[in-house]
């Protein structure tokens, strides 16, 4: 044969050989659009064509929560970075307050925004954790939002000083802070509002007020830990574990 019938020979077999995978491959996406339509009919012959339907759009709300979630650690991720001026201390804090969120009965938006505001009033990194467990026990005790806790905490320190407003918001919320005052200063509750009138009680004084509410033996120790274990706390350790896994 000639070289002219060799290669006409040779087109012709390829050409059949593609137009023969061309055929393959349409028939196994064809067998595979069978397969998928088949199971979810027999699925819904199952469960009912309503529960299949309510499946996929489980499946959709799921995709959609977990595209949510990690815009909103990268977000975080990126404020901490700002306020810190270290990307591995904001990687670093958002690990630990992801675990604080996960051991308690605190959803992790809540912590997150706690811990943003402690920062943005000049908490330290490292005080972060440790005052959030102070101000979770206290929140646990009084069923208050623990961001409004950490506001009036905040505010103090920029203040560097109690004024009346602040013990109101502390005392409305349920916080006995001016008995611990009298307690600590030895005086009368009278006398507590006349020495903040005064300008005598600073941050460090309310500070220590509320460690010493929430220490060992005191009225407010070790609630978050008792919250946790309730069934509320136990759905919402629950529901910040399967957001850490998404």
């Amino acid at each position: 044969m000639s070289t002219i019938g060799n290669l006409v020979a040779n087109l012709s077999l390829n050409s059949q050989n593609f137009t023969s995978g061309l055929q393959n491959a349409r028939g196994s996406l064809g067998g595979f659009s069978r397969f998928a339509a088949n199971a979810f009919s027999e699925l819904a012959g199952n469960l009912g064509a309503r529960a299949v339907t309510g499946l996929i759009g489980g499946i959709k709300r799921l995709g959609t929560e977990s595209l949510r979630l990690a815009a909103d650690a990268e977000m975080l991720k990126v404020s901490f970075t700002t306020m810190l001026g270290s990307a591995d201390d904001a990687e670093k804090l958002t690990a630990s307050l992801q675990g604080f969120a996960a051991s308690t009965p605190f959803q992790t938006d809540e912590i997150n925004k706690a811990a943003r505001s402690l920062l943005a009033f000049g908490t330290s990194a490292d005080q972060i954790i440790p005052t959030l467990r102070v101000l979770g026990d206290l929140s646990s005790g009084i069923s208050q939002p623990i961001g409004d806790i950490a506001e009036i905490f905040g505010r103090a320190r920029v203040q560097g000083r109690l004024f009346a407003e602040d013990v109101n918001q502390l005392t409305g919320r349920g916080i006995p802070v001016i008995q611990e005052f009298a307690r600590e200063f030895g005086v009368s509750t009278a006398q507590v509002r006349q020495l903040v009138e005064n300008g005598k009680i600073g941050f460090p004084q309310l500070q220590q007020a509320l460690v010493s509410m929430t220490s060992e033996g005191s009225k407010f120790a070790g609630l978050t830990k008792a919250q946790s274990t309730t069934l509320a706390g136990l759905f919402s350790t629950l529901k910040d574990n399967a957001s850490l896994a998404l």
